[in-house]
């Protein structure tokens, strides 16, 4: 990211949910977090936000995303859509810690549909002012209401650098609420392209290390193929409007070898989503019993 700025490409992400959101069936407030987001940023974002309101600005979008990257928009509100429904399965007390969340409002919906669900908003702290002037916004003032604020709390934090800090969080998510451990899960969306490999896997096992390791709902770059579509391609216009905003992809994974390396540190692999070879698919890993790693060594 440059400093100073939000991040590029969370921008991006929330023009495809003001664009896609409501035929993908993403929630209202996904759609009017993106749409204040857009407006506050500065640059050209306004503009392509106004784009995005009206049939005829979203042709020309379209007609740009055909020529650059087919199939963008849809495929992060699919990303969205399949990620919202998982978490929608837990446990109507889990504490879920969104790494990344950039400027998503799906984690304000979900919290509003069980009131006991906690969550923590993790970003890169310019990302995570334009979030909460957005947040500012009158259209938005039905989706953060008094409830929801008392259950959502929100931290500056940027991998690999505060990676301690981020451990620290996920054991203290577990704190105990009327004697019982609480569920937590750890959303890592669009974040792990962004990092080194070394970092990442690090990472992994000190989640795994944990006495009682969050669940894992994350997404990841599988590596380029000839022929590929989408991420799966290497688009050499993509790489350079990334590094002009030094957000560069620096790691990809096989998804098998992936599922290898997430049992080996103690999970298995629930649920899966590739978009049909798009070339980015997400996990939804959940921690073995420790007997179970012992006898997988």
């Amino acid at each position: 990211m440059i400093a100073g700025r939000p991040s590029a490409t969370a921008l991006l992400v929330a023009l495809s949910v003001l664009r896609c959101g409501a035929q993908h069936g993403l929630p209202e407030a996904s759609l009017s977090l993106a749409d204040a987001a857009l407006r506050y940023a500065g640059g050209g974002w306004p503009w392509l936000a106004r784009c995005a309101r009206t049939a005829l600005g979203r042709r020309c979008l379209n007609a740009i995303e055909r020529r650059v990257l087919p199939g963008l928009a849809a495929h992060h509100c699919l990303r969205k859509h399949w990620l919202i429904e998982r978490l929608r399965m837990l446990p109507s007390d889990a504490r879920l810690l969104w790494l990344g969340v950039g400027f998503d409002g799906a984690g304000l919906a979900l919290c509003r549909e069980r009131p006991l669900r906690q969550l923590i908003e993790l970003d890169h702290p310019d990302s995570l002012r334009l979030r909460a002037r957005a947040l500012e916004d009158s259209a938005l003032q039905h989706e953060v209401d008094t409830a929801e604020r008392a259950h959502v709390a929100r931290a500056a934090l940027t991998l690999p650098d505060d990676r301690a800090r981020l451990i620290t969080l996920c054991a203290q998510a577990n704190a105990r609420r009327n004697g019982v451990a609480r569920p937590t899960t750890l959303v890592v969306e669009g974040v792990a392209m962004y990092l080194p490999a070394r970092g990442l896997v690090r990472l992994l096992r000190q989640l795994a290390a944990l006495p009682a390791p969050p669940r894992l709902l994350f997404t990841a770059l599988a590596p380029t193929q000839p022929n590929g579509r989408g991420f799966a391609a290497d688009h050499p216009g993509t790489r350079r409007w990334l590094a002009r905003r030094s957000e560069p992809f620096l790691w990809r994974c096989a998804p098998l070898r992936l599922h290898a390396l997430l049992r080996r540190h103690g999970y298995a692999v629930s649920a899966t989503w590739d978009n049909d070879g798009f070339g980015e698919y997400a996990i939804d890993a959940v921690p073995m019993p420790r007997a179970s790693v012992i006898r997988s060594e």
